[in-house]
């Protein structure tokens, strides 16, 4: 996979996303808040893709043209919302340009909470649409490793065990 082709294929993922959100807005009510798929210009290879659970926020969130293209630079790497801080801090933000960020849902809600409110079939129909595009792009920039943000993004790839405890009592994870 040359990068000319990812990006072609990232910028059809995003056009198949703006589609099924429109499809279904009226159906998300006030939940209706948008969508992110990227948090930088995809690349093959990088050494790190973050995986993380859902954009948060509300539509007032969002920045220009957010919904047909990604940031022209990994936000972890330059952005001071509380998580691209703290990536910064572990990782470094030149380290962090060369990694490319992606949500396992794309739409955004607020909390949780708000995203459970989504009917049901609405709801199933949006993940299930993600869970395949996050795979296409999975395939298609070939990691070099990836980090899930929070364990309940990792759940949703399967069973996993401990392999590293922190000092407090955090763990890392091996896919099982």
């Amino acid at each position: 996979m040359n990068n000319s082709d990812l990006i072609a294929a990232c910028k059809q993922i995003y056009a198949e996303t703006n589609g099924i959100y429109l499809r279904y807005r009226q159906q998300l009510g006030v939940r209706d808040l948008g969508f992110k798929i990227l948090y930088g210009p995809p690349c093959v290879n990088p050494h790190l893709l973050f995986i993380g659970d859902q954009p948060a926020g509300k539509i007032a969130d969002e920045k220009p043209n957010e919904r047909y293209s990604w940031p022209s630079r990994c936000e972890y790497a330059t952005e001071t919302w509380t998580l691209a801080r703290n990536m910064q801090s572990m990782f470094g933000a030149a380290f962090l340009a060369d990694c490319v960020g992606v949500n396992a849902n794309f739409f955004r809600a607020p909390d949780s909470e708000s995203w459970n409110a989504v009917p049901p079939n609405v709801r199933d129909i949006l993940e299930k649409f993600c869970a395949e595009k996050l795979a296409t792009m999975i395939s298609l920039m070939a990691p070099k490793q990836i980090v899930t943000i929070g364990f309940s993004v990792l759940n949703k790839f399967g069973p996993s065990d401990p392999i590293l405890f922190g000092a407090k009592q955090r763990v890392a994870h091996e896919a099982g």
